[in-house]
């Protein structure tokens, strides 16, 4: 999930790891390749939730008792008819050097650390963001907190995404098929094969400082392949719907992008590939 929301933040993935105890070695990795790091997991009250531990002593810091924090962790025992014990309010500590962002739907908060300008270690102006590990704790953080506040504080390249599904052909005998287009697309699109069950996913990904010129490099691409007139191309922001889960406060779904391709009244029909839908 986390891997797709990148392409709403404009942002691109350099590496996905899957950390057991080392979490420090694993950060400091991550640090000297990107600007974000994104982690999940390892926040609860138990003795082998060890993320915020090594968060602190990543960052030099120390556990406090967050009020917000505290105040959401009681309303949510409060909901369920539970006694918050001893154990159960260290969900509310968090490392004294992050901003807290407030989990609603659950009870460990989600942290957020900016690394400072003049960081020894050349870190300086990026940004460790830890999140829960439960996954729909994780996505209504990510689509109503992390995405929003990613989006504010980085200015980056627009990334906009066109898939084609082909059907009736396979992946080899199609690339063949349409290599000469392929080669002649600009080096700001890159084109994936994403094969699936009965079809064929092109996705076309263009990435620059411009986002009309994209658009108009993306609508130039599928005239060429399918030789038909393309007049506009319109990108639609599909929000998530507002959920329930079980006893749980409002969420949302997740959120999604929709691109429509709108063709000249003298365009021919698509005959190159029979069932693109």
């Amino acid at each position: 999930y986390s891997a797709m929301t990148r392409y709403r933040i404009h942002v691109m993935m350099k590496k996905y790891n899957a950390a057991a105890n080392d979490i420090d070695h694993y950060l400091r990795h991550c640090l000297n390749r990107s600007e974000v790091v994104l982690m999940t997991g390892g926040l609860g009250p138990t003795k082998d939730d060890i993320t915020k531990k090594v968060l602190c002593e990543f960052f030099d810091s120390e556990l406090v008792e967050n009020a917000e924090a505290l105040a959401n962790v009681k309303r949510i025992f409060d909901a369920r008819g539970y006694e918050l014990t001893p154990i159960n309010r260290q969900q509310a500590w968090v490392p004294k050097c992050c901003t807290m962002i407030n989990n609603v739907v659950g009870t460990a908060p989600c942290m957020w650390f900016d690394l400072p300008e003049d960081d020894e270690d050349d870190w300086g102006g990026k940004v460790v963001v830890s999140m829960p590990g439960v996954p729909f704790e994780m996505v209504n953080l990510m689509e109503t907190e992390v995405v929003p506040r990613l989006r504010a504080h980085f200015k980056t390249d627009y990334i906009l995404n066109k898939n084609l599904l082909v059907q009736g052909i396979g992946e080899s005998f199609l690339s063949d098929l349409i290599e000469p287009w392929e080669l002649a697309l600009p080096k700001s699109i890159r084109l994936a094969y994403l094969p699936q069950a009965g079809m064929v996913k092109l996705r076309l990904t263009a990435r620059g400082s411009d986002e009309a010129t994209l658009r108009n490099e993306i609508a130039k691409a599928v005239e060429e392949i399918f030789g038909v007139t393309v007049i506009k191309v319109t990108t639609i922001n599909k929000m998530g719907k507002a959920k329930r889960t079980g006893a749980y406060p409002m969420g949302k779904t997740a959120s999604w992008k929709k691109a429509v391709v709108k063709l000249s009244s003298d365009s021919k029909d698509i005959e190159l590939f029979e069932g693109m839908v």
